[in-house]
């Protein structure tokens, strides 16, 4: 295999070359595939689906996680369902919170980012806890009580299915505070509206406020992707940003307002 091709529509998609295999098994869940380009870096696949790429992931993981961690003044607990590849996890130790909870289906996943992406060490910190679970169960018998979810799934397809159901949002509410934020990925714009109308019909039945905002990922469907934040305390264009961590690439206090501003009219 020369190339890695991912079709969006029978007419359109996004090609590769493929300069190095990294790694190339199908796990107890889905086909994994890692290599390297010359351009991208390390990119990233499942069940021949892109991920991330090392070039371009930055939009997408600091886009997922500092909206909505940038409101809360003192973050304690975390959790990520999905989230692997180790990324959102690494922005989200920015905010310095007590402890993050990843949930993780697969652990092949988790395995081979330790050992291929430079901030794999992620899972070794001590505030870090994974559990190796399907998210669906997981948010359905725990316990916990979470400051902020990260939703970082793939796409509803394979395992992710359960991920897009009225019963799982439901149960994501449950284990919130009261003053807690739940954000999703939510597909791309241009090629997954019937997705996005399905997903707000839902959340808004259950959250006070429910905003969508986007962020460009150059390697994603269609070069722009979409977020969902819901909560019943913070409204994101109108809560006071508490916090900005440094260096970052993308996200900034300017760019918070209009990406919440442009994404409600995508």
């Amino acid at each position: 295999m020369k190339e890695f091709r991912e079709y969006h529509t029978k007419n359109s998609g996004i090609f590769f070359k493929i300069d190095k295999v990294i790694y190339n098994k199908k796990s107890k869940f889905q086909k994994i595939f890692l290599f390297e380009n010359k351009n991208f870096g390390k990119i990233l696949t499942l069940d021949g689906l892109l991920m991330l790429t090392e070039k371009d992931e930055y939009f997408y993981h600091e886009s997922i996680t500092h909206p909505a961690l940038s409101l809360i003044s003192k973050p304690e607990k975390i959790l990520v369902i999905g989230g692997g590849d180790g990324k959102a996890i690494y922005e989200i130790l920015k905010h310095n919170p007590k402890e993050i909870h990843v949930v993780e289906i697969d652990k092949e996943v988790i395995e081979i980012s330790k050992k291929n992406f430079k901030w794999g060490n992620v899972f070794e910190n001590k505030k870090v806890k994974i559990f190796i679970d399907d998210g669906y169960e997981f948010v359905k018998k725990t316990k916990e009580k979470y400051d902020a979810i990260i939703v970082d799934s793939s796409d509803p397809i394979g395992p992710a299915k359960k991920l897009y159901r009225k019963e799982f949002y439901l149960n994501l509410k449950n284990i919130l505070k009261k003053k807690g934020i739940l954000v999703m990925q939510a597909e791309s714009p241009i090629y997954h509206k019937k997705i996005q109308r399905k997903i707000y019909k839902e959340l808004k039945k259950i959250f006070k406020i429910c905003k969508f905002y986007f962020s460009p990922v150059p390697t994603y469907p269609g070069g722009i992707w979409l977020y969902i934040f819901c909560s019943d305390f913070y409204d994101p264009l109108k809560s006071k940003i508490k916090r900005i961590p440094k260096n970052l690439k993308f996200y900034s206090e300017k760019i918070h307002r209009a990406i919440f501003e442009i994404g409600e009219n995508l």
